[in-house]
């Protein structure tokens, strides 16, 4: 008896080569005509953005990138236009702006229009707004554990750091949730099933005695949470190391300046995705 396979889904065939990081692709609208792009990079420098349509040709290109690691899109320069952004295993961040760019030919090279040197060993991103003044800010994810958090900012025409977290495991992704009373904060996910919420906090006084600050980045956690997800013991309390670095007076507005008195290891809650 004779059989056959039938698809009744629709798919896209991609003309693209070559290995990519799993963070090394991923879809957002960055030419501002309301449809999403699907851009991916390869270890070998080559970024292609493709369009939703059937010749399977990368819309627009780029080269000679490094070994890129991870892409994402967002409103990096908060214009309210999308920004592409790519790192390369070196910490090379490139940003490439698209916006109503369709008019020119399919296939064409693009250049980034700013490219700055990041600490290396990036391997994950995101662009959220969850800082106090709704400004989008850029969120790197190493793998030597911790987080940066990076902002552009006009007057020098850069990425500034703004705060840099240091994680007791590894990070396996960056996503972005609402609570229950409606903030933005920022999950890590990490090894064994657990998982970190980062929020800004405009009082800490309660958490952190020793810190002033207008503003800062902080783990949302007053309480100890149980963690089994490592040794199958519930009673098993877990800290993460926190720190806050201060950018140049010169670089920074009063109103964003953080003063840091003493660095303290604070007692946090960690999340088990897999339940007791």
């Amino acid at each position: 008896m004779n059989s056959r396979s039938v698809s009744f889904v629709d798919r896209l065939e991609l003309e693209f080569t070559g290995n990519h990081f799993s963070h090394a692709l991923t879809l957002g609208d960055v030419d501002g005509d309301g449809l999403n792009e699907f851009i991916v990079g390869n270890v070998e420098g080559q970024l292609s953005v493709f369009k939703g349509n059937t010749s399977g040709k990368p819309w627009r290109s780029a080269t000679g990138l490094g070994s890129i690691t991870c892409v994402t899109t967002g409103d990096l320069f908060n214009t309210g236009k999308v920004q592409l952004i790519c790192i390369n295993a070196m910490g090379m961040c490139y940003i490439f702006s698209l916006y109503r760019s369709s008019k020119s030919r399919t296939g064409s090279s693009v250049e980034p229009v700013h490219t700055q040197e990041l600490p290396p060993n990036i391997k994950v991103m995101i662009i959220a707004s969850i800082a106090p003044d709704n400004k989008e800010e850029l969120f790197v994810g190493h793998t030597d554990r911790y987080i940066g958090v990076y902002r552009w900012t006009n007057d020098f025409n850069r990425l500034e750091l703004r705060h840099r977290l240091t994680l007791e495991r590894q990070i396996g992704s960056l996503s972005v949730t609402m609570t229950s009373d409606g903030r933005s904060q920022l999950l890590v996910s990490q090894v064994g099933g657990t998982y970190v919420p980062l929020e800004y906090v405009e009082n800490v006084e309660d958490l952190f005695p020793s810190i002033s600050s207008s503003s800062m980045l902080s783990d949302n956690s007053t309480k100890d949470i149980q963690d089994s997800s490592d040794t199958g013991r519930g009673d098993k309390e877990n800290y993460i190391n926190m720190s806050l670095e201060n950018e140049p007076e010169e670089k920074r507005r009063a109103s964003d300046s953080v003063s840091l008195k003493q660095n303290k290891t604070p007692k946090v809650s960690r999340h088990s995705s897999t339940g007791d």
